[in-house]
């Protein structure tokens, strides 16, 4: 009788022990998952649009720019399809033209981008890092950067020239980025390493006739 009751002690140190075993390691992978999935820190975000700026301005262009400071959606040629401008001057104008050739490069399905996608856009949509603006060479300027959220592997950027020259100032959540421009244009950075492995000029247009 002894013997059997040592016995059932034994089995159920034996179970909770291996419990005990069981709980710490999901503990431990979900503690990694969680890790994986933290955004980085915002001087790492700036760290990493530095980069791009950098790779535009690599040929020595002395051109002011200023930097807004809100993220925006994480897609391709943003600014063009919010204002349909393209198709005005192109119809039936291809905004996902390099889409393929970007997917490919990354070795991304659609469906791969969707989801990288959503996430990014939860993570940075709308918020503001105002050490973006401080990577400015202006405090005015009529060119103005607005970049997406942040992948490992990828930004976009559109970059717009107003027809107003604009204040470092006014770069803030009542800016009107739709008023009238000379030009925009969207670009496309592939990240490896943390730094800049190509870059991609997606969608262009010039319509000065605008500006007064």
């Amino acid at each position: 009788m002894k013997i059997k009751n040592l016995m059932q002690k034994n089995n159920i140190k034996k179970t909770l022990l291996l419990g005990a075993i069981l709980f710490a390691i999901s503990f431990t992978i979900s503690g990694c998952g969680k890790k994986d999935a933290e955004k980085i820190s915002q001087q790492d975000e700036a760290n990493i649009i530095k980069k791009c700026i950098e790779r535009l301005y690599q040929n020595g262009s002395k051109q002011s720019y200023l930097i807004f400071p809100k993220y925006e959606a994480f897609d391709f040629n943003t600014f063009f399809k919010e204002n349909k401008i393209l198709e005005k001057y192109h119809k039936g104008y291809n905004y996902d033209k390099n889409k393929k050739k970007v997917l490919q490069s990354l070795q991304w399905s659609d469906s791969d981008f969707t989801q990288k996608q959503q996430k990014v856009n939860e993570n940075y949509l709308n918020r503001t890092n105002l050490l973006l603006q401080k990577l400015s060479n202006s405090n005015v300027s009529h060119t103005v950067y607005f970049f997406s959220g942040i992948h490992e592997n990828l930004v976009f950027a559109n970059v717009i020239d107003y027809c107003d020259s604009i204040k470092s100032q006014d770069l803030n959540r009542s800016f009107n980025k739709n008023q009238k421009f000379m030009s925009a244009g969207s670009v496309i950075f592939i990240i490896k390493g943390g730094k800049v492995k190509d870059m991609i000029i997606d969608s262009g247009i010039s319509v000065e006739t605008q500006c007064p």
